[in-house]
């Protein structure tokens, strides 16, 4: 709504602008996001050229440069454009709690380069680190360069940039402030954040807590509210000469994945009271920003329903941003979290009440959803893991050792980081980013690449950004099933450090390390039983399928990719065998024994080595059986598909689409377990096995499965029952005896 021509005069007196026009009438408007794009998104970054970064990084210096004005010549605080380098989590989280203005884009109309009006994710990353273009005061940046002379820099590069010819400046480069929110430039307050001693991200010395803590201080003191006295009262000058739109958006997560029947579903939530309900990001960080005016961003958060509400000028082009991150789960390229950007969409002039509705499918927003899903899920079952920090864009691409391929990460920021091999299109990637001390295996191991794609890996030198880390994922990586994967070896990971006894606490390191050994140190051999690692191969791999399998992204439980199989809901019965399930056969009658992977892809496992495949299957659906809801053929079931045996040439020319059939009666045609166990049984199991003063000291299947064994027993099943349902799970069908306890 307009403000009285009075007003309009004493802008016009004091600025030099013009008054708007008359109000025109107002309409309510339906806008609906289009339909993503399968397979994702395209990412862009570098938004800061990479001659331009390794010029500035080779020419700055603290030491070299010069205390900057604090005050303008008429009494306003000093405003200067500059670039900053984000070097780690806990520099971003001090940049964000200051309010200062910034964006991984240039903030300036003239400077940004034409991007397709297409869904986009964009993030800081380029080839020499993460980069944002910041609004920052003349006395914050003295107290950063005081800081950094001080021989504790807090932020190593913060570059003056050259203000575009467009942009009203002081005498001495400062911009105008008054002038920039005059041009039409929103300079809406975020909501306000803090960060106190003790709640920067990851492991930081108190003396560092302290120096952010004093940053955010000095940034809030001659920002925040220097900045909320400037735009109070050209807010009552300006802040209504344009119409403005009450924006209402209704949010549908989609996945990108190819794999998934129908494509562009929502992504549905696979356990609990609400399985089959989409999932919802509540407390996601979401905005609105123009197009045509890189300063005018309005942020809010999802609620319930991913539902955000705006208030924001007509007559503009907007596209609808989420910020990656929520609950301490990030998605990151070089430590600036990604942003999911819808295609650019028209709020009309006259626009009073706008409803955009539709979804999101991007790579980096599905990890971030699948990721917060994980922790929910294992919050629930009070064994709580660490929400994960994602590696993404030209950071992930760093990282990756294959050609084509990509690296996946496992394990935890505290300890350590692993990052273990999967494969995608042909290609391999395995790694180890720190070593263990206590093992006598240093830091900064090398990365190793396994040739299986059209160019071979190469070996390369493990670099400081990965240690901070916990899932690398570049571009290009649609998939739900194999991130979901990943998921389960974090959380593998988070358990074991949980359940490594303290009278014993060298055994996480000294199995993360036979993990580390067995899949990436000994991957150039073909790995056979026997072999001390083949073992650990199969229980990491087994577990992780486990794991990935209970979450939104595992095996695409709510969907198939079989004609007329589809339900896309928790209570639908394909096939007529209950609930939506997409388990292998278990029982070896097929032409290969099954895990969960083959119904989705039409491939093998995981894992590359085909013996190691079979025993991480054999490991994965013995424990999905353990946890089966009931005796039932239910969610969680691995005897209700079948693998085709009519297909031409080998199972793997097999069309995905037809890979599998449905059993006509697995209740009457297999034997069925009589186990029913919660994951939290599995769980237990881990206890159980570390803590035994023998067997929990060697990464072995027998005395996992000992563990296992322990746990069913303790939550009431029988020998019998419990060697009935391994025998399912065992060429032949007899109880293996090594599996028992004696």
């Amino acid at each position: 709504m307009r403000r009285e021509s009075a007003l309009c005069a004493i802008g016009v007196a004091l600025l030099a602008v013009g008054c708007c026009a008359p109000t025109q009438h107002k309409q309510s408007v339906d806008i609906e996001l289009p339909s993503p794009i399968v397979g994702g998104y395209e990412h862009v970054s570098a938004f800061l050229p990479d001659d331009e970064a390794a010029a500035i990084v080779d020419g700055f210096d603290w030491a070299q440069t010069a205390a900057l004005a604090e005050t303008a010549p008429d009494g306003s605080p000093a405003v200067y454009y500059v670039v900053i380098r984000v070097d780690s989590l806990d520099h971003f989280d001090a940049l964000e709690a200051s309010y200062t203005p910034w964006d991984v884009q240039p903030l300036f109309p003239s400077e940004r380069r034409d991007l397709p009006d297409e869904p986009l994710t964009m993030s800081a990353g380029g080839a020499h680190g993460g980069w944002v273009f910041a609004l920052l005061s003349g006395r914050a940046y003295n107290y950063l360069r005081d800081a950094a002379l001080r021989g504790e820099p807090l932020f190593e590069v913060v570059a003056l940039r050259d203000v575009p010819p467009e942009v009203a400046t002081h005498p001495g480069g400062s911009i105008d402030i008054g002038r920039l929110l005059a041009s039409g430039a929103q300079w809406p307050r975020p909501p306000r954040r803090t960060l106190t001693s003790g709640d920067a991200v990851g492991a930081q010395t108190a003396a560092l807590t302290e120096a952010l803590t004093d940053l955010i201080a000095g940034f809030i003191q001659v920002g925040q509210e220097v900045v909320d006295a400037i735009l109070d009262f050209f807010a009552s000058i300006f802040g209504a000469t344009s119409d403005t739109a009450s924006v209402r958006v209704a949010l549908t997560i989609s996945t990108p994945d190819a794999e998934f029947v129908p494509a562009n579903a929502p992504l549905l939530r696979t356990w609990g009271p609400t399985r089959g309900a989409p999932l919802e990001n509540v407390g996601q960080e979401v905005s609105l920003q123009q197009a045509d005016n890189p300063l005018a961003r309005w942020r809010t958060t999802l609620t319930a329903g991913n539902l955000a509400s705006f208030e924001v000028p007509s007559g503009h082009t907007y596209r609808f941003c989420t910020r990656n991150e929520l609950g301490g789960a990030r998605v990151i390229n070089f430590w600036v979290p990604t942003q999911t950007c819808s295609a650019p969409f028209i709020i009309p002039d006259g626009a009073e009440a706008v409803r955009i509705a539709g979804p999101l499918a991007d790579q980096d927003l599905q990890a971030l959803t699948i990721a917060v899903d994980a922790v929910d899920f294992f919050a629930t079952l009070q064994a709580p893991i660490r929400p994960p920090i994602i590696a993404s864009g030209n950071h992930a691409e760093a990282l990756a050792v294959s050609g084509n391929g990509f690296v996946v990460g496992l394990g935890g920021r505290d300890p350590a980081t692993v990052i273990a091999s999967t494969m995608l299109d042909g290609s391999l990637a395995a790694a180890s980013t720190i070593g263990f001390p206590e093992l006598g295996i240093p830091p900064g191991l090398p990365l190793f690449g396994i040739p299986g794609g059209p160019e071979a890996g190469a070996a390369v030198t493990v670099i400081r950004a990965l240690m901070n880390v916990d899932v690398v994922w570049p571009p290009g990586n649609p998939s739900r099933l194999v991130f979901a994967h990943e998921l389960g070896h974090h959380a593998l990971f988070q358990r074991l450090i949980a359940a490594t006894p303290p009278f014993a606490p060298h055994r996480y390191g000294q199995h993360l390390n036979t993990i580390f050994l067995g899949t990436v140190a000994n991957g150039f051999a073909q790995i056979e039983p026997g072999n001390p690692f083949f073992e650990a191969m199969s229980i990491n791999e087994g577990v992780a399928d486990l794991i990935g399998g209970q979450l939104a992204g595992g095996g695409n439980r709510l969907s198939i990719r079989m004609p007329g199989v589809y339900t896309g809901n928790s209570i639908g019965t394909p096939a007529g065998v209950g609930q939506p399930e997409v388990y292998c056969d278990a029982t070896f009658s097929g032409p290969t024994p099954g895990c969960f992977d083959f119904n989705v892809r039409g491939t093998e496992a995981t894992v590359w080595r085909v013996p190691v495949n079979l025993e991480a299957s054999r490991i994965s659906t013995t424990l999905h059986d353990v946890i089966d809801d009931s005796v039932g053929d239910i969610t969680h079931n691995g005897n209700v598909w079948q693998t085709r045996t009519d297909c031409p040439g080998t199972f793997e020319r097999c069309p995905s689409s037809i890979a599998l059939v449905p059993l006509p009666d697995p209740s009457a045609g297999l034997a069925e377990e009589r186990v029913a166990q919660p994951l939290g049984a599995v769980l237990a199991g881990l206890g159980f096995w570390l803590y035994d003063p023998l067997e929990g000291s060697v990464f072995a299947e027998q005395g996992f499965m000992h563990g296992m064994t322990r746990a069913m027993r303790v939550y009431g099943a029988t020998d019998d029952e419990i060697c009935q349902l391994y025998g399912l799970h065992t060429p032949g069908g007899e109880c293996p005896a090594g599996w028992m306890l004696p």
